[in-house]
């Protein structure tokens, strides 16, 4: 029997001023849900993590002092102490400008080398290359880093897909980690690109989804498709309880971590809530409304940039139809 412990979106940014709309408790519930991971890994004999992309916050390298590298590597030290392996990818927020390229270049990279965490991310995926992965016991672990554009997933996968059926015919459970926005077949996403879990059923190879990057959480489930293969989505709430445009943050959002256990091929699974601090207690109403609102409008202005057939550079900010401060957020975003 083997088994391992899903975790979603981190958005470690310790070092850094906290998140708009929070309270002066943010960093200390990040501290707490942390050890209650470790506990429930510790009480489990669980020894890896999986985390699929954004386990930091803030994207640009040089913004990362001293004090900020050393508070972030406190934390992922929590897990190397207890003899726990972080296993992960890459999400646009790992990666400097959103970009794989510029993958070398990124604190994610730096915490990789020194052994802080296990990337088994395939960028790359030629014939005649073995593609990365981290075993646990007969589960084989792999991954992609975030996409750009989302829609290139898929042509990795079906790359991906070919190379892990020689695990499978040796009696593998194929986990593969993701950072792209993924929903059940019952839901929708304004103002951002998504996917069905259904669209990821072709590949029949992988037994199980590790994703990222939604933040919005979901119960585990799986879809079974006619030859009987039956296929596993864990898609769960992100650790850090940030404002996304697409859904409200409140009492509902409960962080929660998943452990998956396979025995002989056999696959269960276990959605556990952590506890967090009320939302009252956690959040500034009155600020997260405003954020919320304005990530709106951001995001409304950004995807209007998908049918720009010119230069980024070309876009004249002044003349958009929004607030002052909508449009130095604009700038930021374009800039980052």
């Amino acid at each position: 029997m083997d088994s391992f412990l899903v975790i979603g979106d981190m958005h470690l940014r310790f070092g850094f001023e906290q998140p708009i709309g929070r309270t002066h408790n943010f960093y200390n519930e990040i501290y707490s849900k942390i050890e209650q991971i470790i506990k429930i890994c510790r009480n489990r004999d669980i020894t890896t993590v999986v985390t699929s992309g954004d386990i930091f916050d803030i994207k640009t390298p040089t913004k990362y002092g001293f004090t900020s590298i050393r508070e972030n590597k406190k934390i992922l030290k929590m897990f190397k102490d207890d003899g726990i392996r972080m296993v992960t990818i890459s999400g646009n927020h790992d990666l400097p400008f959103s970009s794989k390229d510029m993958k070398e270049k990124s604190i994610y990279q730096f915490f990789c080398d020194i052994d802080m965490l296990y990337d088994v991310s395939n960028n790359t995926l030629p014939d005649d290359v073995s593609i990365k992965t981290a075993e646990v016991g007969n589960i084989s672990i792999s991954g992609l880093d975030y996409r750009n554009p989302e829609k290139k997933i898929f042509e990795d996968l079906e790359i991906l897909n070919k190379k892990l059926g020689k695990q499978k015919k040796e009696g593998m459970t194929n986990v593969v980690m993701l950072h792209q926005h993924f929903v059940p077949p019952s839901d929708n996403l304004d103002f951002v690109d998504f996917f069905k879990y259904f669209e990821l059923q072709k590949f029949s190879n992988i037994d199980i989804f590790a994703l990222g990057h939604l933040h919005k959480g979901y119960k585990t489930e799986y879809l079974e498709d006619e030859a009987g293969h039956k296929q596993y989505y864990c898609n769960g709430w992100s650790l850090t309880r940030l404002a996304r445009e697409y859904y409200s943050v409140n009492d509902l959002h409960k962080p929660q971590v998943i452990v998956i256990t396979v025995d002989k091929g056999n696959i269960e699974f276990e959605d556990i809530y952590l506890e967090v601090a009320s939302f009252d207690d956690a959040f500034i109403k009155k600020d997260m409304n405003n954020e919320q609102t304005m990530n709106i409008e951001i995001s409304k202005f950004v995807s209007s940039l998908k049918d720009f057939t010119g230069e980024v550079e070309d876009i004249d900010i002044t003349k958009l139809e929004f607030s002052e401060n909508i449009k130095s957020r604009i700038i930021e975003y374009l800039d980052s």
